[in-house]
């Protein structure tokens, strides 16, 4: 098996041939089923970080955030489960499928703001509230990702960072 790594998106246009070789990166879009039914073969792991990824843009364009966010992810499940010799696949999920999480206090620190009650922050534990139109198609996803790994044995990470940043 050679060192592959599907990087879906969710604007950009085409995918790499199936020959890619290694180290390449595989780009498509996430609303195309049979461009995300297309990693999996030659693939050790999928990187899936393609989001709408704005509380405000989903109040105004909903569907489109569930689409991307929702059915996106969707899509991009079929490659790893058809197949056969199971990829890992690590989904960049969202803090915000907690919600705001304000009746837990914080420390405040030169550096960052960690809960007093969590010092080593949320686990898998922690319950879900889906509180805005983003959180819940970010939701969907993450739930997704992880029944598929229940009922499928998909080898699946989700994160659920915040506030992330940094050059496009």
């Amino acid at each position: 098996m050679t060192s592959r790594a599907a990087v879906p998106t969710s604007s950009s246009a085409g995918c790499a041939p199936a020959s890619a070789t290694a180290g390449e990166f595989i780009v498509g879009i996430v609303v195309d089923s049979d461009v995300c039914a297309r990693p999996g073969a030659n693939t050790e792991v999928i990187y899936h970080f393609a989001a709408r990824t704005a509380v405000t843009t989903s109040v105004g364009d909903s569907r489109r955030d569930f689409e991307v966010n929702a059915t996106g992810t969707f899509n991009l499940l079929k490659g790893p489960r058809c197949a056969g010799h199971g990829p890992i696949f690590l989904y960049a999920s969202t803090s915000t499928v907690y919600s705001g999480m304000a009746s837990v206090p914080t420390v405040g620190l030169p550096t960052r703001h960690p809960y007093r009650v969590l010092p080593n922050g949320v686990d898998e534990s922690y319950p879900l509230d889906l509180y805005s139109l983003y959180g819940c198609s970010k939701g969907v996803a993450d739930q997704y990702v992880r029944d598929y790994a229940r009922i499928h044995g998909l080898q699946t990470i989700v994160f659920r960072q915040s506030c992330i940043f940094g050059p496009r």
